[in-house]
Protein backbone atom coordinates (compact mmCIF):
# COMPACT_ATOMS: atom_id res chain seq x y z
CA UNK A 1 0.00 0.00 0.00
CA UNK A 2 1.31 3.10 -1.20
CA UNK A 3 0.02 5.44 1.65
CA UNK A 4 1.30 3.50 4.31
CA UNK A 5 4.97 3.50 3.00
CA UNK A 6 4.46 6.62 2.48
CA UNK A 7 3.26 7.75 5.79
CA UNK A 8 5.87 5.06 7.49
CA UNK A 9 9.09 6.60 5.81
CA UNK A 10 7.74 10.20 5.76
CA UNK A 11 5.61 10.49 8.35
CA UNK A 12 4.71 14.44 7.88
CA UNK A 13 4.62 14.44 4.12
CA UNK A 14 1.20 15.45 3.80
CA UNK A 15 -1.09 12.75 0.88
CA UNK A 16 -3.80 14.13 -0.49
CA UNK A 17 -6.61 11.30 -1.63
CA UNK A 18 -8.24 11.97 -4.50
CA UNK A 19 -11.27 10.09 -5.48
CA UNK A 20 -14.15 9.81 -7.45
CA UNK A 21 -16.06 7.99 -4.74
CA UNK A 22 -18.02 9.96 -1.95
CA UNK A 23 -18.13 7.74 0.84
CA UNK A 24 -14.01 7.66 0.67
CA UNK A 25 -13.64 11.19 3.10
CA UNK A 26 -13.38 8.57 6.03
CA UNK A 27 -9.53 8.10 4.86
CA UNK A 28 -9.09 11.36 6.50
CA UNK A 29 -8.54 8.87 9.51
CA UNK A 30 -5.73 7.24 8.51
CA UNK A 31 -2.16 8.52 9.03
CA UNK A 32 -0.56 11.02 6.69
CA UNK A 33 -3.55 11.65 5.04
CA UNK A 34 -3.84 15.58 5.31
CA UNK A 35 -6.67 16.46 2.81
CA UNK A 36 -9.49 14.48 0.33
CA UNK A 37 -10.66 15.59 -2.87
CA UNK A 38 -13.42 14.61 -4.62
CA UNK A 39 -13.52 14.22 -8.84
CA UNK A 40 -14.11 16.39 -10.72
CA UNK A 41 -11.90 17.98 -9.52
CA UNK A 42 -11.54 22.19 -9.38
CA UNK A 43 -8.30 23.03 -10.20
CA UNK A 44 -8.68 25.97 -8.16
CA UNK A 45 -9.72 24.10 -4.89
CA UNK A 46 -6.72 21.88 -5.28
CA UNK A 47 -4.09 24.64 -5.76
CA UNK A 48 -6.02 26.04 -2.37
CA UNK A 49 -5.42 22.88 -0.57
CA UNK A 50 -1.90 22.09 -1.77
CA UNK A 51 -1.04 25.46 -0.59
CA UNK A 52 -2.72 25.63 2.57
CA UNK A 53 -0.52 21.99 3.02
CA UNK A 54 2.82 23.82 1.92
CA UNK A 55 2.20 26.85 4.27
CA UNK A 56 2.23 24.60 7.54
CA UNK A 57 5.19 24.34 10.04
CA UNK A 58 6.36 21.44 10.97
CA UNK A 59 4.86 22.01 14.14
CA UNK A 60 1.23 22.07 12.38
CA UNK A 61 2.17 19.13 10.75
CA UNK A 62 3.09 17.44 13.96
CA UNK A 63 -0.12 18.81 15.84
CA UNK A 64 -2.32 16.96 12.58
CA UNK A 65 -0.53 13.56 12.48
CA UNK A 66 -0.22 13.42 16.41
CA UNK A 67 -3.67 12.77 16.94
CA UNK A 68 -3.31 9.02 15.31
CA UNK A 69 -1.13 8.08 18.27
Amino acid sequence: DVLKETSSKHLLTPVIVISGLSNQSKTLDVPGVAAFLKKPIEPTAMLKQIEELMSETPEMRSQRVSRFF
